[in-house]
């Protein structure tokens, strides 16, 4: 860790770890081991916060790093692992990733008796069951179950392949921070971004404290910080906006 830099603290970096299975949080490569990765970086924000941390492996960290995969890009996966492990158990994540992996199929095999656990896939209308029942002398018992991608578990995975959003990334982003979040504008033209800002929305980001404050990065130099609370209204029409780059 470079001198200077703050730790993660142990129960954040777990939350990370476990929101991705302890894997990486690319659904296309899944690999281990892991390391914790921030998706806007240290040295411009000091923001060691879960929304700003993700798991990746060291191969898709490096990509990250050299710019193959935009930031955009990774502000998409991380959303996405949040609906997908705040809804579905561990056995639903298997059963995504199964499929994710493997898209000549639409079909899965499991053992019986498993549909309690695989409930919240069905209920969405992801997945479709067709139980199969085995006549003995004492009734019957469950053999291995099918599960059959339905039109929506198709569409699903097709956009966690290709790392679409899996939810209105607005109306998530309003119930994630209802009260609004901080964030960063990352451009050279911060007058004129401060200008339109106030013209378009009427938010005066400039009488932020962040807004001019002097940061010290890992190698000794300083720079300005361009920080700004925007209101959870706003956060579509700038946060989310390709007008400008921000980050968080």
């Amino acid at each position: 860790m470079p001198e200077g830099r703050e730790h993660i603290p142990a129960p954040v970096k777990r939350a990370v770890l476990v929101e991705a299975g302890h894997r990486c949080a690319i659904p296309t490569c899944r690999q281990i081991p892991v390391e914790v990765a921030h998706i806007v970086p240290y040295a411009k924000t000091q923001n060691n916060s879960f929304e700003n941390l993700i798991a990746l492996c060291p191969t898709c960290h490096t990509r990250f790093d050299t710019g193959q995969i935009d930031r955009q890009s990774m502000r998409q996966y991380k959303v996405n692992l949040s609906v997908i492990s705040s809804r579905y158990s561990d056995l639903e994540r298997r059963v995504i990733e199964f499929f994710v992996d493997n898209p000549q199929q639409d079909t899965i095999f499991l053992p019986g008796g498993l549909q309690l656990l695989l409930g919240y896939l069905v209920k969405d209308g992801l997945l479709n069951i067709r139980a199969k029942l085995l006549p003995t002398l004492a009734g019957s018992i469950f053999t291995n179950d099918e599960y059959h991608l339905t039109e929506a578990g198709k569409e699903f995975v097709g956009h966690l392949r290709g790392n679409e959003p899996l939810a209105d990334l607005i109306a998530w982003a309003e119930d994630y921070w209802p009260d609004g979040r901080q964030i960063f504008y990352e451009g050279n033209k911060p007058e004129i971004f401060a200008a339109t800002i106030k013209d378009e929305f009427g938010l005066d980001v400039t009488t932020d404290a962040s807004w001019a404050q002097v940061i010290d990065d890992d190698e000794g130099r300083s720079f300005m910080s361009r920080g700004f609370h925007c209101p959870v209204e706003l956060l579509g029409n700038i946060y989310y906006s390709s007008r400008w780059p921000m980050g968080s």
